[in-house]
C-alpha cells in the first residue's frame, strides 16, 4: 500500500517522463532521488546559489506579470501605464541591460522593447511624464 504523497510523486514522474523533453531529465533526477535518498534539488544539480537566483527570478517574473501593460493605454489609463512600463525598465536595467549592450545584440522578447527604450534614452530610465506622453 502506498501512501498518497508517494502515489502523487510517482504521478508527477510519470507525467514528467511522458512529456519528454527537458522533463525527463527531471524523472531521472526524481528515481535518483529516491534510490540513492539525495535530495532532488541535488540530484537535477541545483545546489549552491540556485535557491538565491531562483528567488530573484520568481520576484522578476512576479514584478513583470504585476505591472500594467500596454492595455491600459488603450483604455486611457496612460499614467498606470507608464508607471508599469517605468518600473518594467527599472528592473531590466539593473538586472540585463548591461549584459545585453555588452553583447552588442539587441535581446529578443520582452526584452526587446525595453532594451530599445534604454537605448533611445542612452541607459537612463525616462521619468513617468517621458513614458506618458510615448502612450498619448
Amino acid at each position: 500500500m502506498t501512501t498518497v504523497a508517494l502515489a502523487q510523486w510517482f504521478a508527477i514522474r510519470d507525467a514528467a517522463l511522458a512529456a519528454g523533453g527537458v522533463l525527463t531529465d527531471l524523472a531521472r533526477a526524481m528515481d535518483d532521488a529516491v534510490v540513492s535518498g539525495i535530495p532532488l534539488e541535488q540530484a537535477i544539480g541545483c545546489f549552491g546559489r540556485w535557491r538565491v537566483e531562483g528567488r530573484q527570478v520568481l520576484s522578476r517574473r512576479r514584478a513583470l506579470a504585476a505591472a500594467p501593460s500596454a492595455k491600459d493605454a488603450r483604455r486611457g489609463d496612460y499614467s498606470a501605464c507608464a508607471r508599469g512600463l517605468q518600473a518594467r525598465l527599472s528592473e531590466y536595467a539593473t538586472s540585463r541591460y548591461g549584459q545585453d549592450r555588452a553583447a552588442g545584440l539587441a535581446p529578443e522578447g520582452s526584452s526587446a522593447e525595453l532594451f530599445s527604450i534604454l537605448q533611445e534614452f542612452d541607459g537612463r530610465i525616462p521619468s513617468v511624464r517621458t513614458l506618458r506622453r510615448r502612450f498619448s
